[in-house]
């Protein structure tokens, strides 16, 4: 905090280096602000609770789109994911891997 002193010394200065005091008056912005920078503002102030959906909607767009465009790649996909399960993974009847 600056204080009463600090606050003089500097306005004398200014006045010494030719600076004049001056007031600006702010009536107000003469636009609104548009719905796109509210949207922004918005986003920016709750980005990190909006970023796991971002997360989510950036999978779901490229799943839909790999599934759209490459059909044909669901084996190689499958078999890196792991998926279906296989035989020796652990199951939902309980029991671990099998010798």
């Amino acid at each position: 905090m600056t204080s009463y002193r600090k606050m003089r010394r500097q306005a004398r200065l200014a006045r010494r280096s030719g600076l004049q005091p001056m007031m600006v008056i702010n009536a107000g912005e003469p636009f609104p602000e548009t719905v796109g920078v509210l949207l922004a503002r918005w986003a920016w102030r709750y980005r990190s609770e909006l970023a796991p959906l971002g997360v989510t909607a950036a999978v779901v767009a490229a799943g839909w789109w790999l599934h759209h465009t490459r059909p044909h790649w669901w084996p190689i996909l499958a078999m890196l994911t792991g998926w279906p399960r296989g035989r020796w993974s652990c199951s939902a009847r309980g029991g671990g891997s099998r010798r």
